[in-house]
């Protein structure tokens, strides 16, 4: 999660945009999980760190694999109801042949 200063907020932990969470689901598991549910897991990140921007994979997950895709439906899904700007990571096809 990636926090950014805004003239409304109060400024973030300088520790914020280093948070890391690792929760107890399987590797390949977590498209099974619904986004809903996904989503509160963020809810309680974005809240911690006071974030008013999440930066979350693109569509296609950077890989293209399931648990990265479903990661970012569930961020993209928070950001909306949150109404907090969204900046995706995308990897262009092409560097990654190189």
């Amino acid at each position: 999660m990636v926090t950014s200063r805004s003239p409304d907020r109060p400024r973030p932990r300088p520790s914020s945009a280093c948070d890391v969470e690792l929760l107890d689901y399987p590797d390949g598991a977590l498209a099974q999980v619904p986004a809903e549910l996904l989503s509160r897991h963020v809810l309680k990140a974005a809240a911690r760190a006071n974030a008013n921007l999440l930066l979350v994979f693109d569509e296609g997950g950077i890989t293209g694999h399931p648990d990265h895709r479903q990661a970012t439906r569930a961020a993209s899904l928070f950001a909306w109801r949150a109404r907090l700007p969204v900046l995706a990571w995308a990897w262009n096809s092409e560097w990654r042949q190189g």
